[in-house]
């Protein structure tokens, strides 16, 4: 399965992760959500290969984040 979850799974996977802890895409629930499904069996496959961070898949344009990725890894490639 692979696309753009909306969510970003763990500290790591995005740039300010304690600035967001109350924002739609990285709250409590949706995290639970992606560990839910990854005991079920299903790999992040991103993560196995680049276990560091700093890698995103979405930077707001309105802030021009990209220059300095500060970012969000909002997109996931799963296998099982």
């Amino acid at each position: 399965m692979c696309g753009d979850v909306n969510t970003a799974h763990k500290e790591i996977d995005l740039a300010r992760p304690k600035q967001n802890e109350k924002i739609s895409g990285f709250l409590p629930e949706e995290r639970a959500w992606m560990d839910k499904f990854l005991a079920a069996g299903y790999l992040d496959t991103f993560r196995i290969f680049n276990p560091e961070g700093g890698n995103y898949s979405w930077w707001s344009m309105r802030t021009g984040a990209r220059k300095r990725n500060v970012g969000w890894r909002l997109d996931y490639f799963f296998c099982k």
